[in-house]
């Protein structure tokens, strides 16, 4: 075979790998191509979404700073405040379930976690203070504070109380709330020591807000309508529905203003001339509400 009619053919054949290999090198430079523009997308994406979310946290962070100082501004007013009268063991029981419940639920349903806390004023005796103290200092709470104030101390303030119920002179004590807690506190809400909570706390604290310049305690109603206050006195006296006082709203601010202690005082002292024994003190406490002239903002609507 003539070597000249060979040659395009050979030169064809050395030639196809190369350019094959060419073709291979031109595809790998473009998908190499592709993955870079691919891979800058994607960090462009990913940057833009942390900026995203790092803006997001700078405002989160900048409102907590801003509810902080409005809060320290105002005296923490947006802080929960709970009184309860504590008085033997078994309500110290008691207490610490509800206590518990409490702190199961509480900010369960805040979309924005606040700047909140959670103060505790417990009216107690010696040994109710010892309790109460240990198991607190043991769950070593955030965001929760405590004070405990003695019963022994306000004794006299109880002396003139003459009941049929062992316990009304104690208490009797929850009347003195806007006197025995300090005034910077505000708003309080006073509690029963047998109350569970299978809801936010939150909730229960923002309807002080709702009320108007003129309500300074929020009751709900009995729920028994067989629910009588009965005097011992000649003659019988009935007075039909009244208030469960296991749940209280209180606006300290204002029954310091209308002179609260005098109003309930002066009510009693109409109450004494009709009865010398009187029932228990929720019994006495509804009377006082019946008697006192204030808008109660039924919380059961």
């Amino acid at each position: 075979m003539n070597l000249h009619t060979q040659a395009p053919f050979i030169k064809d054949i050395f030639s196809w790998k190369p350019i094959l290999f060419r073709k291979q090198k031109l595809g790998d430079h473009k998908m190499a191509v592709r993955r870079i523009i691919c891979i800058a997308l994607a960090m462009i994406v990913l940057f833009k979404f942390y900026s995203i979310l790092r803006h997001s946290e700078m405002n989160t962070t900048a409102k907590k700073a801003k509810i902080f100082k409005k809060a320290e501004k105002d005296g923490r007013k947006g802080d929960i405040h709970i009184v309860q009268l504590v008085f033997g063991v078994a309500q110290c029981r008691a207490a610490v379930l509800a206590l518990k419940s409490i702190m199961s639920k509480w900010k369960s349903k805040r979309k924005i976690v606040e700047v909140q806390k959670l103060h505790l004023h417990i009216l107690c005796d010696a040994k109710s203070h010892i309790i109460m103290n240990t198991v607190l200092q043991t769950w070593q709470l955030k965001n929760v504070d405590y004070s405990f104030y003695l019963i022994s101390d306000y004794k006299k303030k109880t002396a003139w109380m003459k009941s049929s119920h062992y316990a009304t002179s104690v208490s009797t004590l929850r009347l003195y709330i806007p006197e025995i807690l300090g005034k910077n506190i505000t708003k309080v809400i006073s509690l029963d020591t047998d109350v569970i909570f299978l809801d936010d706390i939150s909730e229960l604290w923002d309807f002080t807000d709702e009320a108007n310049e003129k309500q300074s305690i929020s009751m709900a109603k009995d729920e028994s309508y067989r629910y009588t206050i009965r005097f011992h006195a000649e003659r019988k006296i009935v007075l039909k529905g009244g208030c469960n006082v296991g749940v209280v709203l209180l606006h300290l601010d204002r029954l310091r203003q209308l002179g609260w202690t005098d109003l309930w005082q002066n009510a009693l002292d109409a109450l004494q001339r009709i009865s010398l024994t009187l029932g228990v003190a929720e019994q006495v406490r509804n009377i006082i509400a019946k008697a006192v002239s204030f808008r109660n903002e039924q919380l059961c609507d």
